[in-house]
C-alpha cells in the first residue's frame, strides 16, 4: 500500500551502506561512540535536523530499511516546483524518488513493506489479470503477503525537529500513516 498526498511532503532519504547485522552494528556504533565519532542514525538525524532549521520546517523523522523518512508537518508544498525539489536537494532525497514525485505530481510513502523484505517474491502476475487462473495466482500470493507483513514494520518513528504546530488537514494522515506503517512499534523493518 502506498499513500499519495497532494501538500504533505514525504522525503525519501536512502542510505546505500553495506547492511550489517544488528549485533555488528551495535558494536561498529559502540567502537565509535568510544571515539567520539557519532553513530550513523546520529548523523544522519543531525543532517534532517540542520535542513529544518535552516528552512524552519517542523519534521518528523523516521527510520525505514534502507534510511530514512521525513514528513514535513508545518507547511504545504508541490510536488514538482522549484522550491519543493530544492528541499528535497538539501535533505538528499533519493533522486527516483524525486522524479516519480515530480512525475505523479504527488508525495508518496509506502505504507506495506517490500515482499522481498519479508521473504517473499514479487506478485506472481501483474494486473491487470488476463485469466482467471492469474487473479487465482495473485489472490493465494496477496494471502501470503498480508500474513508475512504481520512481523514487520515498514519505519519506526524516531523524533521532530521544530516547533510550528502542524498544518491544517495533516493530523489525520500522519496518525494514519503511523498506524499503518506500525512506527511506534519494535517489530523489524522491512
Amino acid at each position: 500500500m502506498v499513500l499519495n498526498a497532494r501538500d504533505l511532503m514525504f522525503v525519501d532519504i536512502d542510505k546505500h551502506e553495506k547492511q550489517v547485522g544488528a549485533i555488528t552494528a551495535g558494536l561498529v556504533s559502540g567502537i565509535r561512540s568510544l571515539f567520539g565519532k557519532p553513530a550513523p542514525e546520529q548523523t544522519a538525524l543531525t543532517d534532517i535536523q540542520g535542513v529544518a532549521e535552516r528552512n524552519t520546517l517542523t519534521v518528523r523523522a523516521y527510520k525505514t530499511a534502507a534510511g530514512y523518512r521525513v514528513l514535513i508537518t508545518n507547511r504545504t508544498f508541490q510536488a514538482g516546483e522549484h522550491r519543493t525539489e530544492d528541499l528535497l536537494g538539501q535533505f538528499s532525497a533519493d533522486p527516483l524518488y524525486v522524479r516519480l514525485c515530480r512525475m505523479q505530481e504527488s508525495f508518496r510513502a509506502r505504507l506495506t513493506p517490500k515482499p522481498w523484505r519479508c521473504g517473499l517474491q514479487v506478485p506472481p502476475v501483474a494486473f491487470p489479470f488476463e485469466t482467471p487462473e492469474e487473479q487465482s495466482r495473485f489472490h493465494d500470493w496477496e494471502q501470503n503477503y498480508t500474513s508475512a507483513i504481520q512481523s514487520y514494520a515498514t519505519c519506526r518513528y524516531l523524533t521532530s525537529f521544530g516547533s510550528s504546530p502542524m498544518a491544517s488537514g495533516f493530523e489525520e494522515l500522519v496518525q494514519y500513516h503511523d498506524q499503518e506503517t506500525r512506527a511506534a512499534s519494535l517489530l523489524p523493518l522491512a
